[in-house]
């Protein structure tokens, strides 16, 4: 008499070992997905010191547009055109980032002379940027007998504001002289350039339980099985996935099968988040049907 448990055994053999496959398959994405990380993060050490210095880190602070904007001064009308120039809905403004950088100018430096030593000066001169910003200048002074002249470079103040949206990037910046301080100066950006740093892994393994429902075509047949698969490259993040490795099974039938391409219905959706319909196909291991199917399932990832 046949021992039970090995009866137990010798049905779900099959079921077994693609459990260890997929097992298999997610620990191979796992640790390659580890191995491209710690480059990633040794890269970075490298240059991690070249620069600290001069750098300026600060905290980012979290509010909604609506309280960003609440005023009437003229640094929050500035930002309100900058954003209302964006092509996009202000909706879609992820970032806004507002710099101020001064440089000091040059300790003033007063030279007193004799008409004698000096009797035609230079006329008094002030030096101008080509949009007017005043950054410098020559003077003369006289005080009864004693005669003078100064130079003075002046002190810049920059302001810069940034506004990023999901697809467009807005930048200001002005200028004030410590020569003209009362008057502003727009100051052009002759180029810009925003890349946006991919948050999730190409190659990366997901799980995700499906209802999956399949057509067989000789014999010609339809079935429907729960599925767990491994989705492995993601090209667009929570919407697009390609290569699924899948397992199926129902109460008659085992099936081992990819799923090609994946596409995630509820990635623009405010409540159903996770929701994807995937395309493949798989074939039976203890069924009758000898040739691959054409497989649609829908299920979620966790």
């Amino acid at each position: 008499m046949a021992n039970p448990l090995s009866n137990v055994l010798k049905e779900f053999k099959a079921l077994i070992l693609l459990l260890i496959v997929m097992v298999g398959v997610f620990a191979a994405g796992w640790f390659i997905k580890a191995h491209f990380a710690g480059n990633e993060y040794d890269l970075l050490l490298t240059d991690r010191n070249e620069i600290t210095e001069n750098l300026t880190i600060a905290k980012n602070k979290t509010a909604s547009l609506k309280s960003l904007l609440n005023g009437k001064d003229e640094r929050i009308r500035e930002l309100k055109q900058v954003i209302a120039n964006l092509e996009k809905s202000p909706t879609e403004v992820t970032h806004v980032v507002e710099t101020v950088t001064t440089l000091p100018g040059e300790e003033k430096r007063i030279v007193v002379y004799k008409e004698a030593e000096c009797p035609n000066p230079p006329p008094d001169h002030l030096f101008k940027l080509e949009n007017g910003l005043k950054v410098a200048s020559f003077a003369t002074t006289t005080e009864g007998e004693e005669k003078s002249y100064s130079y003075e470079t002046a002190e810049l103040n920059l302001k810069g504001t940034v506004v990023i949206a999901e697809e467009d990037t807005a930048v200001l910046l002005k200028a004030t002289s410590s020569l003209e301080p009362d008057v502003t100066y727009p100051l052009q950006v002759d180029n810009l350039k925003v890349t946006k740093i991919r948050k999730h892994k190409i190659f990366e393994p997901h799980i995700q339980v499906n209802m999956n429902g399949l057509i067989n075509f000789e014999p010609p047949s339809a079935d429907v099985t729960a599925t767990i698969s491994v989705p492995l490259i993601h090209a667009l993040d929570r919407e697009l996935d390609f290569l699924a490795p899948k397992i199926g099974f129902n109460n008659h039938d085992v099936r081992l099968g990819v799923d090609v391409v994946g596409y995630n219905l509820g990635h623009k959706l405010p409540i159903i988040t996770d929701l994807w319909i995937s395309a493949g196909t798989s074939v039976s291991l203890i069924g009758d049907t000898k040739y691959p199917s054409l497989d649609i399932s829908i299920g979620s990832k966790f």
